[in-house]
């Protein structure tokens, strides 16, 4: 999913300590209670072995997520070949879904209770997931779908959530790079694991493949779970959880709020498309059959300098400067290069490509979420726009199973893709818009301030 790609919650608040009853900070190894007690983030030293250990986690979580191509090949080929391709994508979209549906919760529990609870049992039940993936039997999708679908979903998102907002404990000017960082690993996990299993199942089969990959899984989450550690303390206070502090629809006043959760929607309704169906489509246009798996790990790989570098370049030129380019260059390769490929050479750049340019948006949305909304709302705010998100990745892949349905054919393929790449334009088109409105805003600012000015003259 890609790495089913984002920053589901809200980087924590730095609490002001007025009473040691109500606040207690966590146990950290090697951190004293005056590093516990700071709030100016050290913006380095330990906190690159957080990111390592961050990394690591979504490496092999959203990791698997970003994989799922590898499962709905499968699915469709051998394990579920009686079931539809929507009711697979199903399977892969609900877990998606949950990362960002469940995000808000996570982080509230996450700001009362840092990673005592949230890790661990997230690490437990993804490995337990992948182990009742591999006892699943053939052609009962009910079974995929709760275990793979609910149980993992559940899992992932509270890994993700915390795994992302630690950062907010260690880095405050450097944040951008480290968040950069930490999301790659998402990406390398979608290079890995896809090769990994399609390897292992033609050696060991398809259940122990899985089972390997639970156990690699669980070593990469035991050194997450001993380095990602927290270093402010936690607030108690902030035990109960309100539907007003997960969502915040009076962020829909603003029309650049507006637009950009209608360009959210439209962008993640199709951004997952083809990382579900670029082997089924590379197979059904001459690719060889021993190249094809591999096309998803060229989508994720790609996605590697994708998730770092926006990020240091928004903060030197802006973030709409580089999220309108990259959102217009995803759906015109879509279309000027998915559409007509036939062969090798032609799929395996849109796969490249498609990787390189479209895992911008996942990362630069959240900057460009906070420089439109105040700091004490934008936790709610971008709950509230992850909501939306949640309900396209529930809905995209399934949707792009109906096209193809009863059977591929070119026709039924080519109208996919239009399809995809018509939503991702539609996307950077309102991202466009709100950067209209954003300069007119600044304009009116400035014209207000110079009228200002004079009139005190």
């Amino acid at each position: 999913m890609s790495d089913a790609g984002l920053q589901a919650g809200p980087a924590p608040p730095q609490p002001q300590v007025t009473n040691s009853r109500s606040i207690d900070p966590e146990n950290s190894p090697g951190s004293s209670p005056k590093d516990a007690l700071s709030t100016d983030p050290p913006d380095g030293g330990k906190g690159w072995i957080v990111v390592f250990g961050s990394a690591l986690a979504l490496f092999s979580t959203t990791g698997i997520i970003n994989a799922y191509g590898f499962f709905q090949s499968f699915y469709m080929d051998v394990l579920l070949s009686s079931s539809s391709s929507t009711t697979i994508s199903l399977i892969g979209a609900v877990q998606i879904c949950l990362v960002y549906a469940g995000g808000p919760v996570t982080g509230k529990i996450f700001d009362a209770h840092g990673l005592n609870v949230l890790l661990p049992l997230g690490s437990f039940l993804v490995v337990l997931a992948l182990m009742l993936v591999s006892l699943c039997q053939q052609n009962r999708p009910y079974q995929f779908f709760l275990v793979q679908g609910v149980l993992s979903g559940v899992g992932n998102c509270m890994i993700f959530t915390p795994s992302v907002a630690v950062v907010g404990h260690w880095f405050k000017r450097r944040r951008g790079y480290a968040l950069g960082i930490i999301i790659s690993g998402s990406s390398l996990g979608g290079v890995v694991y896809p090769i990994m299993l399609r390897l292992l199942q033609k050696k060991l089969g398809f259940a122990w493949a899985v089972r390997i990959a639970g156990f690699v899984t669980l070593a990469c989450l035991i050194v997450a779970i001993l380095t990602v550690k927290t270093r402010l303390p936690t607030d108690r206070s902030k035990n109960a959880i309100t539907l007003t502090q997960l969502f915040d629809v009076h962020g829909f006043r603003d029309s650049r709020y507006t637009l950009a959760t209608m360009a959210s929607f439209l962008y993640f309704y199709a951004l997952f498309i083809p990382y579900f169906y670029i082997e089924e489509s590379a197979e059904f246009n001459g690719v060889p059959i021993s190249l094809s798996p591999y096309l998803l790990a060229i989508i994720n790989g790609c996605g590697i300098p994708a998730r770092i570098i926006p990020g240091i370049l928004g903060d030197r030129f802006g973030v709409l400067q580089m999220l309108i380019p990259s959102t217009i260059v995803s759906g015109a390769l879509v279309l000027a290069l998915w559409l007509p490929a036939r062969g090798d050479a032609p799929i395996i750049l849109f796969s490249a490509l498609y990787g390189l340019f479209s895992s911008s948006f996942v990362s630069m949305l959240p900057a460009y979420i906070a420089t439109i909304t105040p700091v004490e709302n934008f936790g709610a705010r971008l709950g509230t726009l992850y909501f939306f998100v949640a309900i396209a990745c529930l809905v995209g892949t399934p949707t792009a199973g109906a096209f193809i349905q009863p059977s591929f054919t070119q026709k039924r393929l080519d109208n996919l893709i239009v399809f995809t790449g018509v939503l991702l334009l539609m996307s950077a088109v309102l991202i466009g818009l709100a950067h209209i409105v954003s300069l007119r805003k600044q304009r009116s600012h400035t014209a207000q301030n110079g009228d200002s000015v004079i009139s005190r003259l």
